[in-house]
């Protein structure tokens, strides 16, 4: 125990034994629960990392937590050598993590310092999301949901997302969310929409002629046979929510079941839309993506996004994608035929003959990161420029895939 700053009293305790490289300890406390973070690795490198142990007191013994790392680099989210972390508070009581990470990926000391939300649950269970400039989700939390106030994304039952099976009739409303509804009356009829998040919801219409439906998440039936009767008409309804999704990919399916109470007129079940909370990945071979030139050739390679590349090196040939969001990311590969390329964020041009080339191969390369921008609908062109590096054998554009944030 320290009796000042510089001075220590009483006998030293082991809090943790471990193996290989741990510095910069701090510790905190919370519902009972003593937090020991630590770095492990060697800070100058992406190996580099945030752990953490808990004890019933502040002299231990630590148990390690089974999810560490719980802070380690991840590329897709910029995120490079997390490390030497402490604790603050805000005026709200709201736990804030001060931490550093790497400039880039090299071999340095070039660092700056982050500040991230915290969250300890009452089990003593820690949950940071690592950022990079701007918010953006881990690979898989820890536990339970994310902040309720973070960004949901609408997408409305006409949205080309949205994926029919049988006989849908559109019908417009002012009321519902997008201005319409699509219902459909026949047992097997369903909608289904596939999304990367971590929550999940469904609206609709329901009114005295309306049916009973089951939804299924991930191919499970999550809620059956549920009546969707109301005397009168209710717009924008909530009908299914599940906010304790693991982030990654899911699939929502709305299926009528062709049954009905027996208030009701008819079976018809409505989708009004369906709300998520994550990322939208669309690599190369997304149908969210557009492609505007002649010159277009896949290329694989293993150690792209999914396995491959799409480019050309026609001068004007571009991709583009129109997203409804707050962040955007470009990813590309580096490589010895690769030239320079252009990006317009809502036709402005923010990243000018950004150089490509590369002497050997370099996968999923962050080309450009507009940082946080207004919420909305945006469209960001990644474009052709035919302009190389004296060294570069080619003027490929190279593009991998492009991360949104919703």
């Amino acid at each position: 125990q320290m009796t000042d700053p510089f001075h220590f009293t009483g006998s030293a305790s082991t809090l943790l034994t471990a193996t290989g490289n741990h510095e910069h300890p701090s510790m905190d406390v919370k519902n009972g629960h003593y937090i020991l973070f630590w770095s492990g690795g060697v800070g100058n490198q992406t190996s580099y990392t945030i752990n953490y142990a808990t004890a019933s007191g502040p002299l231990g013994t630590f148990t390690p937590s089974a999810e560490n790392p719980i802070m380690y680099s991840w590329q897709t989210a910029g995120v490079i050598a997390p490390g030497a972390t402490s604790v603050v508070l805000d005026g709200d009581g709201n736990r804030w993590m001060v931490y550093r990470q790497k400039v880039d990926d090299g071999t340095n000391w070039n660092r700056v310092v982050t500040v991230n939300r915290l969250v300890i649950d009452t089990s003593g269970n820690v949950d940071i999301l690592p950022t990079r400039n701007t918010y953006v989700h881990k690979p898989v939390p820890l536990f339970g949901s994310l902040p309720e106030d973070e960004l949901q994304t609408r997408i409305e039952n006409d949205d080309n997302r949205v994926s029919y099976t049988g006989t849908w009739t559109l019908d417009s409303s002012a009321s519902d969310s997008g201005g319409s509804s699509k219902f459909a009356k026949n047992a097997g009829d369903k909608a289904s929409l596939t999304f990367y998040g971590d929550s999940i919801r469904v609206g609709i219409r329901t009114g005295i002629n309306s049916g009973k439906v089951d939804i299924r998440l991930d191919g499970t039936v999550v809620a059956n046979n549920v009546d969707t009767y109301s005397d009168p008409t209710q717009y924008q309804q909530l009908i299914y929510e599940n906010d304790g999704l693991t982030l990654g990919n899911h699939t929502i399916s709305f299926e009528a079941t062709g049954s009905k109470n027996a208030l009701a007129g008819a079976t018809s079940v409505r989708l009004d839309y369906f709300e998520y909370h994550g990322q939208t990945i669309a690599d190369n071979e997304s149908s969210l993506v557009t492609y505007h030139g002649s010159d277009f050739h896949t290329w694989n390679n293993a150690g792209d996004y999914d396995g491959s590349i799409t480019s050309s090196q026609t001068a004007g040939d571009y991709v583009q994608y129109t997203f409804d969001g707050t962040h955007v990311k470009i990813y590309a590969r580096k490589a010895p035929a690769a030239g320079k390329v252009d990006v317009y964020l809502d036709g402005v041009l923010v990243l000018d003959n950004y150089d490509l080339y590369r002497s050997s191969i370099q996968n999923q390369v962050l080309v450009y990161d507009s940082g946080t921008i207004s919420a909305g609908n945006h469209t960001v062109k990644y474009q052709t420029t035919g302009q190389k590096n004296s060294a570069s054998s080619g003027y490929g554009n190279n593009f991998d895939y492009l991360v949104s944030d919703n």
